[in-house]
């Protein structure tokens, strides 16, 4: 065999692997992208149960600490004293601080799980009674969460961002006009 009729042959060897290897790719690229999107709509799905179960939690920050303390006692007191909202020993499952102790002085957050949605509404709706005081409250957001609403905060064409019974709502320019919008995730935000 002649070398120029080898190399022929290893050429057409070659070739065919390469359409063997085009093919399969062309096969599997769908079946990847299939895949890539239900595994993002599992993750979606496990943050909103993640998010769910977090439901009746707030995040009380800037509340003051001192040792020893009994948080539960501690939201009671500033839920009567500063948010004029009167939360009963059995409406207040368990809270406790999160976080190390801050070396700055700096109070840690309180986390707090309420057994009953409505009285978690009602300091959550109470909330702008703090507004100069250095304290502040908010919904418990799983990380994905707030990640997204960081993200929603800086997007230029929204107005305003806010978050009520853990879905974060915004205000959106459309040029023209504002409208309301509930911002579930990236892709939501995307478009705007």
């Amino acid at each position: 065999m002649r070398q120029n009729d080898m190399t022929e042959c290893q050429l057409h060897d070659v070739q065919c692997k390469l359409d063997e290897v085009v093919s399969q790719n062309n096969y599997l690229n769908p079946k990847v992208t299939d895949l890539e999107e239900k595994c993002k709509m599992m993750e979606n799905a496990l943050n909103e149960m993640e998010q769910y179960s977090r439901r009746n939690c707030l995040r009380f920050m800037g509340v003051p600490e001192t040792k020893d303390e009994d948080t539960n006692a501690v939201i009671k007191s500033l839920a009567t004293t500063k948010l004029g909202v009167t939360i009963r020993d059995e409406y207040l499952d368990r809270s406790h601080r999160i976080g190390k102790l801050n070396k700055d002085g700096k109070p840690r957050i309180i986390i707090a799980k309420f057994t009953r949605h409505d009285v978690r509404d009602q300091v959550i709706r109470s909330r702008r009674k703090l507004k100069g005081m250095k304290m502040a409250i908010q919904e418990d957001l799983t990380a994905g969460y707030l990640g997204l609403l960081k993200k929603v905060e800086i997007h230029q064409k929204v107005k305003a961002v806010w978050t009520v019974d853990e879905r974060i709502m915004a205000i959106v320019n459309n040029g023209q006009s504002e409208s309301k919008m509930r911002i579930r995730s990236l892709g939501d935000l995307r478009k705007i």
